[in-house]
């Protein structure tokens, strides 16, 4: 069934298919649990009428659509116990990483019965690998009600939940939800990158912090979910997947590579009860603050107040660390405010967009400038590349020289001019990849001599 709507399949009984049973492509837009669905039924992969191709072949029972809001309950699974068969699989159409969805829809599920003598593996995932099954009655976790069936990625398995390998896949418990989360919109530089996920909790991380064990943890690959790069679709080019609640997950890419837009979409499936989820993200240049609006920043977006966390309720809530050895922020994800749901996030320099600046106190400046090729102007000692240097309030400095180091961040409080010699200085270089003009002056020149 191709995009089908309030369509139910009921009591449907198939055997001896090569490649599927019963097989729904795509929901139709603007479902809900409910409409589209498979009740009762008898799924068998082998009978006794089995022949040549089917015994090379690899089939499955049920394959579950592309979209959300597919219902299915009351089947019954027998015979897939050769080659790599199993009884059920998802993502139909799912070819490759390049077609049709981003993955981490998810299926609810009740009263399935796998028979355990010929049905061991219950779930092949196929591509994207990131559906999640909502198992209302535990016939298909074998964990009791309300509890999950997941694709295995290293950050899910958390305490309440567990591989088995036999089955497929990863079951968790009915303490904690499964819960999608998409992440996209970031500079074109990441696209087609790997994003690592890393589950740990905070006094976990202060922990390894302060026995100095932190940096060998981190470095360790094999504690990562290494997520591949998706391009399509819903969202087009992004990282989305399932996250349970009640963690915390570190999460970067690449070398941990700074970006300056990101976008943050939650599944609808989110629930106000749902518990927390928290998702830290590094970066390397310090952050003065980051922008989080709501509705990606478009019509009736609202901004979301600066580092909220500590009290912080919402989605969008975030905390920005910006020590020597923890540059990060670090965000908060529930399902108490569906307005909250899609999030824009931009963290910034203070070049542009709104940030929190503390007051600075008025220019007291000497009435004469210092060289800037003086140590004592600096203290005793002369700025070099890669320092983050500050002009402050009570400082006026005169750059004389021909090319200064190639700074990390120059920060103006006070008054910096560019000294005016044609003879000496034909040509006057001031590098830094920063240079904030924050609550003073940079003077070059003036209205009767000014630098051609």
């Amino acid at each position: 069934m191709e995009r089908a709507g309030a369509v139910e399949w009921h009591n449907f009984k198939t055997a001896d298919n090569l490649e599927v049973g019963m097989e729904m492509s795509r929901t139709d837009d603007n479902m809900r649990d409910g409409y589209a669905k498979i009740v009762g039924g008898l799924v068998v992969g082998k009978s006794e009428n089995t022949e040549e191709a089917l015994d090379k072949a690899s089939p499955f029972g049920v394959r579950t659509p592309r979209t959300e809001w597919f219902t299915m309950t009351g089947v019954k699974f027998y015979n897939y116990n050769w080659n790599s068969a199993a009884g059920m699989s998802t993502c139909s159409h799912c070819w490759h990483d390049n077609n049709t969805d981003s993955g981490g829809r998810t299926m609810t599920v009740s009263d399935l019965k796998f028979d355990d003598a010929t049905v061991p593996k219950r779930v092949s995932y196929g591509t994207p690998f990131r559906t999640i099954f909502f198992d209302k009655s535990g016939g298909l976790s074998g964990r009791g009600a309300n509890s999950w069936f997941l694709p295995y990625f290293k950050h899910l398995l958390v305490t309440e939940c567990k591989e088995e390998k036999e089955k497929g896949g990863i079951t968790c418990d009915n303490t904690v939800q499964a819960r999608r989360v998409a992440i996209f919109g970031l500079p074109n530089n990441f696209w087609s990158l790997n994003m690592s996920v890393l589950q740990i909790s905070e006094a976990d991380e202060k922990a390894k912090r302060a026995d100095k064990s932190w940096q060998a943890f981190k470095d360790n690959k094999e504690n990562y979910a290494i997520i591949p790069f998706k391009e399509k679709q819903d969202p087009m080019n992004g990282w989305a997947l399932p996250y349970i609640t009640g963690h915390r997950y570190r999460i970067h890419w690449g070398q941990g590579l700074d970006f300056d837009t990101m976008k943050i979409e939650m599944s609808t499936r989110w629930e106000e009860n749902d518990k927390n989820i928290w998702m830290a993200f590094n970066f390397t240049e310090k952050r003065e603050a980051v922008n989080i609006t709501t509705n990606y920043g478009g019509a009736g977006k609202v901004q979301i107040e600066n580092n909220t966390l500590a009290s912080g309720t919402k989605s969008g809530d975030y905390q920005l660390r910006n020590q020597s050895d923890w540059k990060e922020f670090e965000i908060l994800l529930n399902g108490k405010d569906k307005t909250r749901e899609k999030l824009l996030v931009r963290p910034l320099e203070c070049i542009q967009g709104q940030c929190p600046i503390e007051a600075v106190a008025d220019m007291d400046l000497p009435v004469s400038a210092s060289p800037w090729s003086d140590a004592k102007t600096w203290g005793g000692k002369l700025p070099v590349d890669g320092d983050e240097v500050e002009i402050t309030n009570k400082m006026w400095v005169e750059l004389d020289l021909a090319e200064t180091p190639k700074l990390k961040k120059l920060t103006i409080n006070g008054r910096l001019t560019v000294k005016s010699d044609a003879e000496k200085l034909k040509s006057i270089k001031l590098r830094s990849f920063l240079i904030w003009v924050r609550a003073g002056e940079l003077l070059v020149g003036d209205a009767e001599k000014p630098f051609e």
